[in-house]
């Protein structure tokens, strides 16, 4: 039995219908079916609720898109990213079924940059026997559109059905609602203006790093007696769906002695903490983590008693158990190590590798090792063991695929928009601390940003809105579309400093001669600053252009390497590296796919495929020379084996592979490092389909056998196309595919080998074809730039998927912390700030610099964005707003096709109408087949329906209508509404009946739709006067109408009820006209603003008659009064006398009554406004007489108290350039003030003391805004945020006040004085990036509030190597850091001008270098000896900063310099004397510079 009587809800009643609350969570992957919809498509995901009406609510927030990248992917083919691809083709979808009334739910995707909305399925709860508010999963894996909903869905990001409406009508199958209410005013539950002070932070990090879980626990061992060791064995706990090819686990571990056994005396020495690190590349997705440790090459990288070396030798090994025996110590006093195991030492046993089957804890137990007193061969007399405990863990994880992010060099604005609880939006608000900049240097990272929601303390809490149910967050960028340029042929001009960068594919489309790009890797990986270069030209060049000299025969004079023709772009890299790579292979080797197809049955086809380059000096057997394979090379290998198939007896056979693989250490051959990565394991990874008939995949998988030696026959000179089984060249299988090296000793060209399928006949069906593919990228050479992206549109701003709750009192949940306020009354309850992850993303980042988002990088790719709904700003402040002149539609019904859009109202179709507001608010609507009849309190008008008129260009008629909703507006010319009364309209037929109370008439309209309509005044069909009176008299009453088909009359009557109305409080300072009834309060509110003051309300009574001058004719009764009349007759009359009518006015100020009793004259009530927070005053107005009458109020705004806030910063010249934010905010009872807050900048200044970095005013009323009430308490704060780079000393820096009516204007003199009379704020209290104190106002009648950041430190000097005072102060050769030549030296920080470093040289003449680089913030190096400067390779940086530089060292009050590019380089200088110390100064006079340099010894 449901807890309500009728058995329907509230909600079951209302017109608007709840949306799903959260996007749905989806989780994408990879099938191995052949789906591949997702692999080109950003897909993002909904879902939305049909109700057992059939309405829809709107649809929830997309997902992210279902999109995983591959590693990054330079395409030899097509000079793009083929990493930009979706490795996943399927995705699993969790949606809530919603509550009771909810009875289908429609799954929903789109493409992230198209606005269509699909539908997959439509899912019924009753047939699916779906629980309420259950969360389901869906699978989804290909394209299935059950139907595509309207274009304008995109829109409706939520239904705004008004909160409150005073007239309704259904007209065209549609709601139409008038004089309506919609939004919310941004208060709290306290009444309190919501602050909005959430602050974003930047938040890089590398790509998909995390940190496992790990558990050190006991092992156990069986060496010299069992013996279980403490911390002797590794738990790493991992996720199954991290495990996914190309992450990477870096396994770092400290071990140390724990106990010996064995033969003693042990010796005295014993095993100090030792450091071990292993990293493990997966080449491929495991599905459990059992699997991952069981894996053939996982396995060989920890080590098996087959390929690890013995423990004298383990340093020449390459396994995790090599590194540990290599790093356990030689020697422990005279004993030697020998060898190591856990269980046995015969053979050495490797780490032993622990997991089960349903476990994700992958265990990893170290060896002990064995001592010996014999070194070398020989029998041992004493034998022991040491064992070991693990002090240290950290196991960290790499998971390229999660590298959405954030663009570098962008700015980003984060907004907060509130929910209520079907989701009805506030437009984005914003916070003072709302932008983040992402450099350039973040390139290679992972940014996001997250967003902080002050709990209260030094930042005024942040308390949610009274009516939000949910909040999200939405983002702005300042830029947005570029293309990404792929290039690594690029060749340079032997004659010239240029360099022509080969164009190919669709990158000769991206670019244009004179465009500026950046340059996001160079020849060194990734740059860390912003780097710029501009296209001095581009066109196409014919073959050999250009002559440089072959570095593979640098003896012969003649010859040159071959340069391709095609489009080159001409760049001059004076600011960054391009290095051709010019061993053998160059920068990429690569060539065609190699296919092999046979047709003759029992045959077997074979592909070979070469693995070395021709060389070009070399003949016979050194004509091909094998390439090498840094560390960090790609290789990637495709390979395919197919036979169609006919038949039962020649089923279908195939069998694909992809291998994308990175070279874990540099190798000296391809089968070097086909063997040292364990390839041969990795052969079986591929798909296969095998069976008849086609597609059934009934068959075995075929498998795959490596035969690691080389084949070298002396007779052949190439290796066979085809084989049959047991070929001496290489073995062939039905069911197995065979691979082998292949060695032609006569050319020394290299082949790798593999076999296919056996062939069942000549038809293309039966024939067996196999096709091999070998591309190395020789470590990653490509020089990649963007161009210069376009502004983003100002206004527009983006969802995302995340959506956050909000708890009863107004408080913030976070996905990374949830917030606490700390609300006056809650006791002691510790502030927590929400903090958030916001999820946004723009880009996917692949840790090289390269941040994509376009598939492939193509031009024509499609994009990916921050989301899929978008919202504007508005030039309106967000409020409840009363549209008392408006009308609002929803959608359609229509019960023919079973579409019911009535709850629909999307504010996206501007599905409102505004009328002319002169005319009042709107009262009634009555709609009609064509129109509706719109009755607003001071005209008659006609709303056209469906159609809208057109007039000629001279205005003179109706030419013509065109299809909408609500189109012009008609006004009727008579001056006629229904003033505040639609409760008297009554229609019967074609006659409307309806009162105008204002002008005291009944009114009758006939006719209409079909023909005019007449009105005619039926209250003046004799009784004027009547109705005139009766208006009068219940002028604030209701007038109830209504139609008596029977008497074929209009009947009308009054109940005496006033007639409601908004409540809305009237504003200050204006003059009201208030309505007073005998026996009845008049209730109203006025607004009088936070200011604190006196409050004027100011009274007019009205005079009635006037009193006539009397004289008393018969005394004492009074009979007989005659009036005193002038000469001409004419009465005399007092001027301004009362008639015995009085008025009470009573006010309500913030529980405090304040009345002016029973009076009878004009005059004023004085209030006292002394608190901020009580806005509102509340006016009650009586009268003594018999009939109604009006009297005029004025409720003036507080005459306030003025005060000045001074804010000053004083500063030092040492720390000149540097930011920091000054803040504060006040605290008076409930009430917290808004934030103020400015970020300062040092200023240098040599010549006074202090330096005034900041003097700033703000003047207003006390107890307003920013200016504190009396004995309010005050929070004077110095944050450091965003770029502040200034460390607040607790020791040293202060904050001061004083409150004066002296003004001290910012000169020496006077801010000396105003320091020595200023009181300390104290004590000082300390929180994260944040210093504040305390103080409490001073009640004093003082008009100027001080408030001063001292951030004076003292200065520190070097001095100088003497043995006097004044020698060590003033001459000499400075003591800084003495360096040794040779040796290093770095900076990195604020302003160094200079920063002085002894170079320690020697007595030794000759040629000294500098080695420097400034990394682009421009930096000027000298070296100085015997007080002569003898290098200066001036200001060495990039370009872009010359005007900065130039303002920099005008503020220092020196010259303008010009910057050379590079940044970095060498100079030297021949030290000639015996002098031993050379002076290094780096003048660094721009904020946040780095350089590193280094002083070689003469030579």
């Amino acid at each position: 039995m449901a807890s309500y009587i009728d058995q329907f809800s509230a909600e079951s009643l209302l017109v608007i219908k709840k949306p799903p609350t959260e996007a749905p969570t989806i989780v994408p992957f990879r099938t191995n079916g052949e789906n591949n919809f997702l692999e080109e498509r950003f897909i993002c995901f909904a879902y939305r609720y049909q109700y057992g009406d059939g309405e829809y609510s709107a649809t929830s927030q997309f997902s992210p898109p279902a999109f995983t990248s591959g590693v990054f992917r330079f395409s030899i083919g097509s000079f793009l990213n083929d990493g930009m691809l979706n490795t996943s083709n399927a995705v699993t979808i969790k949606y809530n079924t919603g509550g009771s009334l909810v009875k289908s739910i429609e799954l929903l995707f789109k493409e992230i940059n198209d606005p269509t909305i699909k539908v997959i399925e439509s899912l019924n709860k009753l047939d699916l026997g779906l629980g309420n508010n259950n969360d389901v999963f869906y699978t989804f894996e290909n394209q299935k559109i059950f139907t595509v909903l309207p274009e304008y869905e995109i829109l409706r990001l939520y239904d705004n059905v008004p909160l409150l409406a005073k007239a309704q009508t259904l007209m065209g199958n549609r709601i139409i609602y008038g004089n309506y209410v919609e939004g919310y005013n941004l208060l709290d539950r306290f009444n309190n203006e919501i602050q909005f002070n959430y602050s974003t932070e930047l938040i890089s990090e590398e790509v998909g790093l995390t940190l496992l879980s790990d558990e050190r626990v006991t092992g156990g061992y069986d060496l010299g007696g069992y013996i279980a060791i403490p911390q002797a064995k590794l738990n790493i706990t991992l996720d199954v769906d991290e495990l996914v090819a190309g992450a990477s686990l870096l396994i770092d571990v400290q071990l140390e002695h724990y106990a010996f056994q064995g033969q003693g005396p042990f010796p005295v020495e014993t095993t100090t903490s030792t450091k071990i690190e292993f990293t493990y590349l997966l080449q491929q997705k495991f599905t459990s983590v059992f699997e991952l440790a069981t894996n053939a090459d996982f396995v060989s990288k920890i080590g098996t008693a087959l390929n690890i070396e013995t423990v004298p030798n383990s340093c020449n090994g390459d396994t995790f158990t090599d590194a540990f025996n290599c790093e356990i110590p030689n020697q422990l006093d005279t004993y030697f190590k020998k060898a190591s195991g856990i269980s046995s030492i015969v053979p050495n046993q490797p780490i032993e590798i622990f997991s089960s089957l349903n476990s994700n804890i992958l265990g990893l137990q170290f060896p002990a090792m064995q001592y010996t007193d014999l070194q070398g061969v020989g029998v041992p007399t004493q034998t022991f063991y040491e064992y070991y405990t693990i002090n240290f863990a950290e196991v960290q994880y790499t998971k390229v695929s999660n590298n959405y992010s954030l663009h570098s060099n962008r700015g980003y604005e984060v907004g907060i928009i509130y929910m209520d609880n079907f989701n009805r939006s506030s437009t984005a608000q914003v916070s003072p601390f709302n932008t983040v900049h992402v450099p350039c240097e973040s390139s290679s990272f992972k940014n996001t940003i997250k967003v902080n929601i002050p709990g209260g303390g030094l930042v005024p809490s942040q308390v949610a809105p009274f009516w939000a149910r949910r909040y999200k967050f939405c983002i702005k960028p300042d830029r947005d579309t570029y293309d990404t340029i792929y290039t690594n042929v690029y060749f340079e001009d032997p004659d010239s400093n240029v360099v022509y960068f080969l164009l190919e594919g669709e990158n000769t489309k991206k670019i244009e001669e004179g465009d500026r790009l950046i340059v996001k890797t160079d020849s060194n990986g990734p740059l860390r600053r912003c780097t710029f270069t501009t296209v001095l030209e581009k066109g196409a060049q014919a073959s050999d252009f250009l002559k440089i000299p072959d570095p593979l025969q640098p003896s012969a004079t003649d010859k040159f390497i071959n340069i391709p023709s095609g489009i080159y772009m001409k760049l001059n890299p004076n600011n960054f590296t391009v290095q051709n790579d010019t061993s053998a292979g160059g920068n990429i080797v690569s060539g065609p796919l190699r296919t092999r197809t046979v047709s003759t049955t029992a045959v077997y086809p074979v592909v070979s495929y070469p693995v070395t380059v021709p060389n070009p000096s070399g003949v016979g057997a050194s004509a091909n020379i094998d390439y090498t394979l840094p560390a960090g090379s790609r290789v990637l290998i495709e390979f395919e084996q197919n036979r169609y198939g006919s038949g039962s007896q020649c089923e279908q056979r195939v069998y694909n592979l992809t291998l994308d693989l990175i070279a874990g250490e540099n190798y000296d051959n391809f089968k070097d490092f086909f063997d040292g990565e364990n390839v041969g394991s990795l052969l079986n990874g591929g798909t296969s389909c095998n069976g008849h008939p086609r597609s059934s995949c009934s068959d075995a998988d075929t498998l795959n056998s490596y035969d690691s030696t080389y084949q070298t026959p002396a007779t052949t000179v190439n290796p066979s196309s085809a084989v049959r089984v047991g070929d001496p060249q290489i073995n062939a299988a039905i069911v197995t595919n065979f691979w082998r090296f292949y060695e032609n000793t006569t050319t020394g060209e290299k082949f790798l080998m593999a076999t296919g399928t056996r062939a069942c006949g000549r038809t293309d069906k039966r024939s067996s074809t196999v096709s091999l593919k070998i591309e190395v990228v020789r470590a990653e050479t490509s020089v990649i730039f963007e161009t210069i992206p376009q502004d983003a549109l100002s206004d527009v701003w983006y969802e995302n998927d995340l959506s956050f709750s909000i708890d009863a009192l107004g408080q913030h949940t976070g996905n990374i912390q949830n917030q606490v306020i700390a609300f006056q009354n809650s006791g002691t309850v510790t502030a927590v700030d929400a903090i958030v992850d916001t999820g946004f993303s723009n880009c996917i980042t692949f840790g090289n610099g390269v941040e994509s988002y376009k598939l492939r990088d193509s031009i024509n790719g499609k994009t990916i964005n921050f989301g899929n709904r978008v919202t504007s700003t508005s030039d309106q402040i967000y409020k409840e707003a009363h549209r008392f002149a408006d009308l609002t539609y929803s959608g359609i019904f229509n019960d023919e096709s079973n579409v019911n859009r009535l709850n629909e109202f999307n504010l996206g179709l501007l599905n409102f109408k505004p009328l002319e507001d002169l005319y009042g608010p709107i009262e009634k609507l009555y709609a009609r087949r064509t129109d509706v009849l719109t009755l607003q309190e001071d005209k008659i008008s006609y709303v056209l329906q469906g159609k809208d008129l057109l007039t000629d260009a001279g205005g003179g008629g109706a030419l013509t209508s065109v299809p909408t909703v609500l189109g012009q507006q008609i006004a009727r010319d008579e001056e006629f509404g229904i003033s505040n009364n639609p409760e008297s309209f009554a229609v019967y037929g074609a006659n409307k009946f309806f009162t105008d109370s204002k002008r005291g008439a009944v009114i009758n309209l006939k006719g209409g739709e079909s023909g005019p309509e007449t009105l005619t005044v039926i209250s003046e069909a004799g009784m004027r006067g009547w109705f005139r009176d009766f208006f009068i008299e219940t002028i604030g009453n209701q007038k109830l109408g209504g139609f008596d088909p029977y008497m074929n009359e209009y009947v009308l009557a009054t109940n005496g009820e006033n007639i409601p109305k908004f409540e809305n409080c009237l504003f200050c300072g204006i003059t009201e006209n208030v309505f007073v009834q005998p026996s009845q309060e008049t209730k109203y509110c006025v607004n009088v603003t936070q200011e604190i003051g006196t409050v004027s309300i100011n009274y007019v009574i009205p005079n009635a008659v006037d009193d006539a001058v009397i004289t008393e004719v018969n005394t004492p009764s009074g009979d007989g009064l005659q009036q005193i009349v002038t000469q001409q007759d004419l009465p005399i009359d007092t001027e301004a006398t009362n008639t015995g009518v009085g008025y009470t006015i009573q006010a309500f100020y913030n529980n405090v009554a304040y009345t002016t009793g029973l009076v009878f004259e004009s005059g004023t009530l004085l209030v006292s406004k002394n608190n901020v927070k009580a806005t509102d005053i509340v006016l009650i107005v009586t009268t003594n007489s018999l009939i109604s009458d009006t009297i005029q109020i004025t409720t003036e705004c507080p005459v306030d108290n003025q005060l000045t806030i001074y804010n000053i910063a004083l500063t030092s010249n040492n720390e000149a350039g540097q930011f920091i934010h000054n803040q504060y905010s006040w605290i008076d009872k409930s009430f917290t003030s808004p934030f103020h807050s400015n970020q300062i900048t040092f200023l240098g200044n040599t010549n006074i003391s202090p330096i005034v970095s900041q003097y700033q005013t703000v003047s207003g009323p006390i107890g307003a805004g920013v200016i504190p009430n009396e004995g309010a308490t005050i929070n004077i704060i110095s944050s450091k945020i965003k770029n502040d780079n200034y460390v607040f000393d607790t020791a040293t820096n202060q904050f001061r006040y004083l409150r004066t009516d002296t003004v001290y204007n910012n000169t020496t003199n006077e801010i000396n004085t105003l320091l020595s009379l200023s009181d300390l704020a104290s004590p000082i209290v300390t929180a994260g990036n944040n210093n504040s104190a305390q103080f409490t106002m001073p009640n004093n009648t003082g008009n100027n509030l001080y408030m001063i950041w001292d951030y004076r430190k003292p200065t520190s000097v070097l001095l100088n190597k003497k043995t006097t005072a004044v020698d060590a102060c003033c001459s000499a050769l400075p003591v800084g850091p003495v360096i040794q030549c040779d040796q290093g030296t770095n900076y990195s920080g604020g302003i160094a001008y200079p920063d002085t470093q002894i170079i320690e040289l020697g007595a030794t003449t000759g040629v000294v270098t500098l080695d420097f680089d400034a990394y682009g913030i421009p930096d000027r190096f000298t070296i100085e000896i015997d007080n002569v400067i003898v290098l200066d390779t001036g200001y060495r940086g990039e370009q872009v900063y010359q005007g900065y530089l130039n303002t920099t060292l005008a503020d220092l009050g020196e010259p303008p310099a010009t910057i050379t590019s590079p940044p970095y380089g060498t100079a030297t200088f021949n030290k000639t004397t015996a002098t031993e110390q050379a002076v290094l100064r780096v003048y660094a006079p721009i904020q946040s510079t780095s350089w590193k340099a280094t002083v070689s010894c003469p030579t």
